[in-house]
Order: C-alpha cells, then sequence, then structure tokens
C-alpha cells in the first residue's frame, strides 16, 4: 500500500514538471542582435519594401560604449523583409527593444496600413514602439548617420554585403554596415522625451497610431526626422507630418507644429508675445494648460467652440525696458490671450484650407456626443470640415512673475 502511495506521488511530481517547461521562443541572450530602430523605404530590384534595422549586440551592449551596426534587406511584406535580414545577421533578431521605425514619404503617402499590419499582428514589435516620418530622401539613410554615413543597401536577388565587403547569398538581398558613432534609435527616442515633454513635438507610439486610424473622427500626425548639422546628434525631430486618413498629406513646421501643440494638454513649454506681432520679446512658461472643444451644429452650418484654460509664469523680457512694471500684470494677460487666439487660430486656417485633414479630432467630439449626427457626417466630412467655423476663446493667467523690479536698478 505505501509502495503504491509512493509511486502515485511520483506520477503527480513528474506530471507537474511537464507543465513548468519556460517559454516556448526563449532564446539566449548572447545569441540575439537587439533590434533598436528600423526604417521602411520603397523596394529595390522589384522588390516592395527596403528595411533598414539598427541593431546592438546583447552582450556587447552591457560594456560602457555601446555600438550599434546597420543591417538592410529587401522583400515584398514587412514580414518577408524582416526575415530576410536574418540571413545577415550574426545573431538572431531581437526586436522587443525597438524603439522607433521611421517611415520615408513614399511609403507614407501610399499609406500606412498595410504596413502597420505586421506591427500589430507579429509577437516580436512592441505597441510602445514610436513613429516618425523621414524629411529626408529615404527613411533608411537617417539610421545610417551613427555609422559615419554606411553604404547604400544591396537588395539584388541572390547578392548581399557584409561587414568588410565579403559577398553573401540568398534571396532579398542585405547588407551589414560597420563603424563607430552614436546609437540613432537610442538617441532619437530619448530626445523625444524632451521635446514632447517642452511641447515642440508630440510623442506617438504605435498604440497611439492605431487608436487615431482605427478611431472615428481624426486625422493622424506624426513627429518627422531630417539631418542636423550637429555631430554629437546627427538626428533632430522636425516638424509634423499631416495624414489624410492613413496617407501623407502635407508637412507643418516648427511653429506651427508648437501652434498645434497648444491643443493638447502640456505642461512645460513657451508662449511668444509682444506689443506687436513681430516682436515676440515676451516668454511665458506654460506651467498648465487644458483644452474643451465643444461642437455646435445648426442645419448645415458646424462651428467649434475651442477653449483654451492656461497658467504662465512670467519667464522672460527680451528688451531694456520692463513691460510688466510698467504695464502690469492685466496688460500682459490680454497680449497673452490675443496671441493665443492668433497662433491656434491661424494654425487652424492653414489645416483647413491646405489640407482638410482633422488632426484635431473635430469629428471626434461630433462622435462622442452625437453617434447618430457623426453617421451622417462622415462620408463627407473632409469637404465639410473645410467650412467649420472655430471661435477661439483663451483664458490665460499669470500666476508667477519672478523678478520685478526696473532693470539696472538696486
Amino acid at each position: 500500500m505505501k509502495r503504491a502511495i509512493r509511486w502515485t506521488a511520483l506520477a503527480l511530481v513528474v506530471a507537474s514538471l511537464a507543465t513548468m517547461t519556460g517559454c516556448r521562443n526563449y532564446q539566449e541572450v548572447e545569441n540575439q542582435d537587439i533590434v533598436v530602430g528600423l526604417a521602411i523605404d520603397k523596394g529595390q530590384q522589384g522588390y516592395r519594401y527596403h528595411m533598414t534595422f539598427e541593431v546592438i549586440d546583447a552582450v556587447a551592449g552591457q560594456s560602457d560604449q555601446i555600438k550599434s551596426k546597420v543591417l538592410e534587406a529587401d522583400g515584398n511584406t514587412i514580414a518577408d523583409t524582416t526575415d530576410n535580414a536574418t540571413k545577415y545577421a550574426d545573431k538572431n533578431l531581437f526586436f522587443s527593444d525597438c524603439k522607433i521605425a521611421i517611415f520615408s514619404k513614399e511609403i507614407a503617402k501610399e499609406g500606412l496600413l498595410q504596413v502597420l499590419d505586421w506591427f500589430n499582428r507579429d509577437t516580436k514589435p512592441r505597441l510602445a514602439i514610436q513613429m516618425y516620418v523621414s524629411n529626408e530622401k529615404t527613411a533608411g539613410e537617417l539610421l545610417k548617420l551613427g555609422q559615419g554615413g554606411g553604404q547604400q543597401g544591396g537588395g539584388q536577388q541572390g547578392g548581399g554585403q557584409q561587414g568588410g565587403g565579403q559577398q553573401g547569398g540568398g534571396q532579398g538581398g542585405g547588407q551589414q554596415g560597420g563603424g563607430e558613432g552614436v546609437v540613432i534609435s537610442l538617441q532619437v527616442a530619448s530626445v523625444m522625451e524632451s521635446v514632447s515633454t517642452g511641447g515642440k513635438s508630440k510623442q506617438m507610439h504605435l498604440y497611439d497610431v492605431d487608436n487615431i486610424l482605427l478611431g472615428e473622427g481624426q486625422d493622424l500626425t506624426l513627429p518627422c526626422l531630417q539631418k542636423s548639422n550637429q555631430q554629437i546628434q546627427p538626428v533632430e525631430v522636425k516638424g509634423t507630418a499631416v495624414f489624410n486618413g492613413d496617407k501623407y498629406a502635407g508637412y507643418l513646421d516648427d511653429e506651427k507644429t508648437q501652434h498645434f501643440l497648444l491643443l493638447n494638454k502640456i505642461e512645460d513649454s513657451v508662449l511668444l508675445l509682444g506689443e506687436k506681432p513681430s516682436q515676440k520679446d515676451i516668454t511665458l512658461q506654460i506651467m498648465r494648460n487644458e483644452v474643451s472643444v465643444d461642437p455646435e451644429i445648426q442645419g448645415d452650418k458646424i462651428s467649434m467652440k475651442v477653449k483654451v484654460k492656461m497658467q504662465c509664469s512670467f519667464d522672460e523680457e527680451n528688451s531694456s525696458r520692463n513691460f510688466l512694471l510698467e504695464n502690469g500684470i492685466e496688460k500682459v494677460e490680454e497680449l497673452a490671450n490675443k496671441a493665443v487666439k492668433e497662433d491656434i487660430g491661424g494654425m487652424i486656417k492653414q489645416v483647413q484650407k491646405e489640407f482638410g485633414c482633422d488632426i484635431f479630432g473635430f469629428g471626434r467630439r461630433i462622435y462622442q456626443e452625437n453617434p447618430q449626427q457623426w453617421k451622417k457626417l462622415k462620408p463627407s466630412w473632409h469637404q465639410k470640415f473645410r467650412t467649420v467655423a472655430v471661435e477661439i476663446e483663451p483664458n490665460v493667467s499669470i500666476v508667477n512673475t519672478g523678478f520685478a523690479k526696473p532693470k539696472g536698478t538696486k
């Protein structure tokens, strides 16, 4: 009897061990190259896509100096291109730490939905990956800047190049670049954290993009990247790409981007103003910004009341006078309200006239308040959006003035 109990207990232990097998796709870290960024361009030699991958060695990445290398490959789908790239990698490619994805304007003009399908279905990339559009001719050339320029990738069937120039084989073509330099992808991801906090750009992750493209009543925007003249930081965030649906429609420069971001919840940006529009010699530090949008529909007329409530500190007057002391807080607030109204209003009119793309989510507000009304408006919304009357109601209050004595006095 005791022997039977022992054998039964042993059988239960063995059975339980079968359920403790670990991760199905677990791989040793020393056998992996970590993809930290990727770029997607039009394909070469008859292929649909050409992709550039910036990778760092998982083991070498533990040293004081992290070095990256660049892989390139071509293919007919994103999954196919990614698979082709593995033929030119020293180790398995690991995508879970991929920080950024950059799209060329050619790819963006064709539409992002078909490209993003792999990002959303495949288990390798994460939903937190940051998304950008390249202002340069290609997206891949930005990732090569960390390699001292790099060489243009292959793409011919049956050919590839790796590191020191040895010929490789395999369909889809590819190349591995060498050289020491900065890790572009990590640098861009870090810089974006700063500029988005400071109200200079808007960080867009894959889940943010999905929320807009798969949602109702709002068009997509993505931050843009381009080459800079700084050796230490060769890539900079510059302006905003505007989309009609999932297709690239146009571009907002840095100034218009900052005005656009005034419609977002920001807490660490600046507002420039002056007695004359050309002066802009007073700087307010935005401490808190709250925005509400109230739609009103009367027959065929659609209007939006945009309320902007902003708390600021008086941060600088770049002149020889002391405007604050001479005119008081109320006058500064009056100028600030005027600046907010003109900046936001002018930017909205430009977007309506040039692009007809509702990047402000006016349609989404209609959908949220009256889904049935939105159902009627949706088919022709891009045309109707151009004629929407927008009223800006700013309410700027200065809660901190800092040093307010006249300049040059004791």
